[in-house]
């Protein structure tokens, strides 16, 4: 009888060390060093909170990703483990490029514009730290160990090989640990933001809940079903709602006032400032101004300190997009790329029907956020790229700011009359290094800082628009033209996590709301003989540019799909931007995954946080601004709302 039980407690010791054995050393090892990479990215490179649930959500979902390779045998088991683990290390750097330098995660449609990063390559890499290389570490110290577990021979005896059923057994227990706690976490979601894994309002939200791998599987899913098997199509019924809000929208905000028609006549010229924001305007480093021409002009025009960019992930693309078009930006990629085959009703397609001729102009690469296609698709009938121009003198990007205006105006002289000119300055994009023979400005211990090398690439596209003043003054062109200047979005320096950055704007700990002074990017409309200057203080956008030049310019703005409104007109100060946030100019709502209920309402005159049920209507009403523009686009729908909406 002891012999009977001696022989099944050497059985059951025999089978116990057969399943520990079935979790491969060599898994285990590769498994931990993937996991560590995903925390460093989880944790310090997108500073998410530490929650237990996030950490057993992506735990688990690397479980489930890798439990298949113990399936195999042990030289296929290493090679699969290495393709996973390059694979991870690949997406989590493309991650924290993409985080460092647009503070979101890299999603499937801005990977299928990837081409674009050459192109800014100097700027994205500019952002990578020693630390980063820990994403390549564990190919230095994880390699060689998995090839030593796993070509090591071993002289156990062949009845104690790992047999199939055991694999599959050990593979479907690791597959089902991996499951639950992404199933709880899906569980809670439903519970508490249910429309968080269909909407895009927040990618860092969803891996919030889900882990990076999760965030992941989420976005190809929700790419797959949105773009190839479901593409979405717009009812009749949808239009029918679409033109009535268009009707009720040009009934309440584009109602003519006394600045309708001041500039008749007269040609235009818009500049889209790179990287520009609103507080460099009148601040001043060391009692030397970082603006000095731009403060000089906004003297002699109309100036709004309280223009928001309303860019997403396409940032200098969406600006000019909500600039040209007076649409809200996608919530996933460029509609630069996804869209180019819409029609529109354009800036310059709308002047070049009232006999202006329209050029766009910047020294850069023509097929660079796709402008080459999507210049024709907005109705510029010229276009001067790079190969337009004489690169005699550039840095950063390419051809520097004073020679592009220099060798732009003569260009603008050749133009019929009146003309709309639309010009893009490159000097200040990141990562804002500017030769030295270039740096005017005594900044003291900020030299040779990011935010220090982004006030000396500011000061010197300032010094370049100064240029340009007096070059249009001598040609005769500035008391004949609307001279319009703005800030295309933020400079990608986040000043939560900057100190030097808080203190050049001034910020204190204490000013919670500090951080949307980011947001506000500078509008300059200089009218010719310095007509009706003056600060307007009203909440506006980059929505609102369009509107507001042809107001100026006296052309009705009735009948047409411009979701936007005339900068000057007072009856709303509704600022929508792509994440579900606003402004109403007296309030801030803030919300970090498009909901309301875990939004935060702010109190703008006292920075403090109030019930955010003052704003729930105008929360509503930002929604369905957002749904409006996105149904447009993707129905294709401007040629259908010229003939719909009341004239």
């Amino acid at each position: 009888m002891g012999a009977i039980e001696s022989a099944t407690n050497s059985d059951r010791n025999l089978v116990r060390k057969r399943l520990i054995r079935d979790f491969r050393l060599d898994y285990l090892i590769a498994v931990a060093f993937m996991y560590i990479k995903i925390l460093f990215l989880f944790f310090y490179v997108i500073g998410l909170n530490w929650q237990l649930g996030t950490v057993f959500s992506n735990l688990g979902a690397l479980l489930t990703l890798t439990a298949w390779t113990l399936l195999l045998r042990r030289k296929a088991r290493f090679i699969a483990l290495l393709v996973v683990d390059v694979i991870i290390s690949l997406v989590a750097f493309a991650d924290t490029l993409y985080y460092q330098y647009f503070q979101d995660l890299i999603s499937i449609p801005v990977l299928l514009e990837f081409f674009q990063l050459k192109e800014i390559g100097g700027s994205v890499f500019a952002l990578i730290k020693p630390i980063d290389l820990l994403f390549v570490a564990d190919f230095l110290l994880c390699i060689p160990l998995v090839l030593y577990f796993s070509w090591r021979k071993t002289k156990r005896p062949a009845e104690e090989q790992p047999k199939s059923p055991r694999k599959l057994l050990t593979a479907i227990t690791v597959t089902i640990l991996g499951l639950l706690p992404i199933g709880f976490q899906i569980r809670v979601i439903q519970q508490t933001t249910p429309a968080l894994l269909t909407s895009v309002y927040s990618h860092t939200a969803v891996a919030n809940q889900l882990g990076i791998i999760g965030y992941h599987a989420n976005d190809i899913g929700r790419y797959l079903e949105d773009y190839v098997l479901h593409k979405k199509t717009i009812s009749e019924a949808r239009k029918g709602q679409i033109t009535a809000w268009f009707n009720q929208h040009d009934s309440d905000a584009n109602k003519p006032n006394s600045l309708f028609g001041t500039a008749s006549g007269d040609n235009v010229i818009v500049i889209q400032m790179e990287s520009t924001q609103g507080w460099v305007i009148g601040k001043k480093i060391n009692g030397q101004e970082i603006t000095p021409n731009l403060n000089k002009l906004a003297q002699k025009s109309m100036y709004f300190p309280n223009y928001y960019r309303q860019t997403s992930g396409g940032r200098t693309a969406d600006a000019e997009f909500l600039s040209l078009n007076s649409l809200y930006p996608i919530d996933e990629g460029v509609a630069y790329f996804r869209y180019v085959d819409n029609q529109f009703n354009s800036l310059p397609t709308m002047l070049d029907k009232k006999g202006y001729s329209t050029a766009a102009m910047v020294a850069f690469s023509p097929i660079f956020w796709n402008r080459e296609a999507m210049y024709k698709a907005e109705g510029f009938q010229t276009f001067d790229s790079y190969a337009n121009y004489n690169i005699d003198e550039a840095f950063g990007l390419g051809l520097t700011d004073q020679s592009f205006f220099r060798q732009s105006v003569p260009k603008i002289e050749q133009f019929h009359k009146p003309f709309y000119s639309f010009l893009i300055t490159l000097s200040s994009h990141g990562p804002y290094t500017i030769p030295d023979k270039y740096q005017t400005m005594n900044i003291g211990a900020l030299k040779g800082s990011y935010i220090g090398d982004y006030i000396e690439s500011v000061h010197y596209m300032d010094s370049a628009i100064g240029s340009l003043i007096d070059n249009l003054k001598q040609k005769g062109l500035w008391d004949h033209s609307m001279v319009v200047l703005y800030g295309d979005h933020d400079n990608g320096i986040p000043g939560s996590t900057n100190k030097q950055y808080d203190q050049v704007m001034g910020l204190k700990p204490s000013d919670s709301l500090g951080w949307y002074e980011q947001m506000k990017t500078p509008l300059i409309i200089h009218l010719p003989h310095d007509a009706h200057t003056g600060v307007f203080n009203q909440s506006r956008g980059e929505l609102d540019l369009t509107p507001t030049i042809l107001h100026l310019l006296g052309i009705s703005t009735k009948g047409l799909p411009l979701m936007g409104q005339d900068v000057t007109n007072s009856n709303s100060d509704l600022v929508v931007f792509r994440d579900n946030s606003f402004t109403d100019g007296k309030y801030f709502f803030i919300t970090n995954d498009g909901t309301f209920q875990n939004g935060i309402c702010y109190d703008m005159a006292t920075k403090k946080p109030v019930d955010k049920n003052i704003v729930k209507a105008e929360y509503a009403r930002a929604q369905q601004r957002l749904n409006v523009s996105d149904d447009v686009l993707d129905g294709n729908l401007i040629p259908y709302l010229l003939k719909s909406i009341q004239h």
